[in-house]
């Protein structure tokens, strides 16, 4: 299903605020925003018997599913499929070309990673 834009107005502290949490967890401001609303449900109805320290694991929790979820099995997971098991060139910064199988959706990611200059 296609993603549509919602837009809301806040005070400008709370977009930095969110802004700052969005870039220590690793993810855009918009794909951290998204998150918080997708499990706004699971949040609210465990938050009341919380500690602040379990409220933050639980939080940061969710937001690494969600990347799990959006890189490894939206974006790295097709190539993964095609390339399982395969051996594939993997340009070293040096200059050199090693072979590396592909076993999971991370070996994939460090073939592109280590590949670009």
């Amino acid at each position: 299903m296609a993603k549509i834009t919602v837009g809301f107005k806040c005070e400008p502290e709370l977009k930095y605020d969110l802004s700052i949490e969005a870039t220590s967890t690793g993810v855009t401001l918009s794909e951290y925003v998204e998150n918080i609303c997708a499990n706004r449900m699971q949040m609210t109805h465990s938050e009341d018997n919380d500690s602040a320290e379990l409220k933050m694991l639980r939080m940061v929790s969710q937001q690494t599913q969600y990347r799990l979820d959006k890189y490894e099995l939206e974006m790295l997971g097709p190539l993964y499929k095609k390339h399982q098991g395969q051996l594939l060139d993997m340009k070293l910064p040096d200059g050199s070309v090693v072979k590396k199988q592909v076993n999971r959706p991370m070996d994939i990611l460090e073939i592109i990673l280590t590949s670009v200059k």
